[in-house]
């Protein structure tokens, strides 16, 4: 997926959403890709367990209303535990809107020696 470094931007504002932007657009002559991403610290940042999930549903709005090709939430996790992965999986999926249409991975490590994780949804 190789792209033309003019055809990335961090200017997309959601469209039924104007004060929001999402983190990033690929635009090309045949596809509009949005990207969500956050990255969530141990003992860090519990507003982004608010801020995450209005993000996943802007970019379903995006994506139910023909806005744009297809949206992508990616979120990497860094210092917890497995224990604590499992129930942020729970979470996530709870944060889609109509998950059967999510194709999704995750979460999963990274590097065995470290707890670093990623978690990845799209939607087309």
């Amino acid at each position: 997926m190789g792209h033309n470094p003019e055809s990335i931007s961090p200017h997309y504002e959601y469209s039924l959403h104007p004060s929001k932007k999402a983190d990033l657009l690929i635009k090309d002559n045949e596809h509009n890709i949005i990207f969500g991403l956050k990255s969530f610290v141990i003992h860090q940042g519990s507003n982004k367990n608010i801020k995450f999930p209005m993000q996943i549903k802007w970019l379903n709005d995006e994506i139910e209303n023909e806005f744009v090709d297809q949206v992508v939430a990616f979120a990497t996790f860094i210092g917890y535990t497995q224990r604590a992965m499992d129930n942020w999986k729970k979470r996530l999926d709870d944060w889609l809107e109509k998950p059967k249409f999510w194709t999704k991975s995750g979460p999963k490590k990274l590097l065995k020696r470290y707890d670093l994780y990623y978690w990845i949804a799209s939607r087309q």
